[in-house]
């Protein structure tokens, strides 16, 4: 068994401890996130379970603890190093052909931030509702994420589209049905909505 001088259990759950003692690996120490999970009198279990989550959640976005060692062991073999100079040519591909597509099909939604990482920002034209437009893309088989849910302070609504596990092709098509959607609800004046929404996350 391996003791991880660097690893950080963020977790009092003495369930995860024995997940990480069955793979042979010892975290340096425990050092839980402060939320109280008490059960509250009389709460259902169901119920406990959401506001516990929910919690979760808001304090590091629910970070996979075995997914970051795996990740940790990826980086101190030098993988993730040769995983990015194999993949950085393919995905600035597909980033160019959602670009692309973008300028093509819905010049309105402006692209925003530096040209890095696997997902593209755009911002909403204030005319069209963030939301209505995820909602029916879904509808449709598409995934396409709104920018409220990341937000901490009211904003612009925006989309966030990732790009790293499609082809070029498939961003093409994703976004000619994405136009189409908006296209249909503006024709049913489904779009508008205020450009200053926020959630608590």
């Amino acid at each position: 068994m391996s003791r991880l001088d660097e690893l950080v259990l963020a977790s009092a759950s003495p369930r995860r401890l024995d997940l990480l003692r069955q793979i042979g690996i010892v975290p340096a120490c425990v050092d839980p996130a402060e939320i109280d999970e008490t059960p509250e009198k009389g709460e259902l279990p169901a119920h406990y379970a959401q506001r516990i989550a929910a919690a979760k959640l808001d304090a590091d976005r629910g970070s996979p603890v075995l997914e970051q060692l795996a990740f940790a062991e990826f980086l101190a073999r030098g993988e993730f190093d040769r995983h990015l100079r194999r993949m950085r040519p393919i995905y600035r591909r597909r980033r160019d052909a959602l670009l692309a597509a973008l300028g093509t099909r819905l010049p309105h939604l402006r692209p925003t931030g530096v040209s890095a990482g696997l997902h593209l920002l755009t911002m909403l034209p204030p005319e069209l509702d963030e939301d209505a437009i995820v909602g029916a893309a879904e509808q449709r088989g598409l995934g396409v994420y709104g920018l409220s849910p990341y937000r901490l302070i009211p904003g612009p609504p925006g989309l966030l589209f990732g790009y790293a596990g499609l082809t070029e092709r498939e961003i093409v098509d994703g976004i000619d049905v994405l136009a189409d959607v908006i296209a249909q609800l503006s024709q049913r004046g489904g779009v508008a909505a205020s450009s200053t929404r926020a959630t608590a996350r």
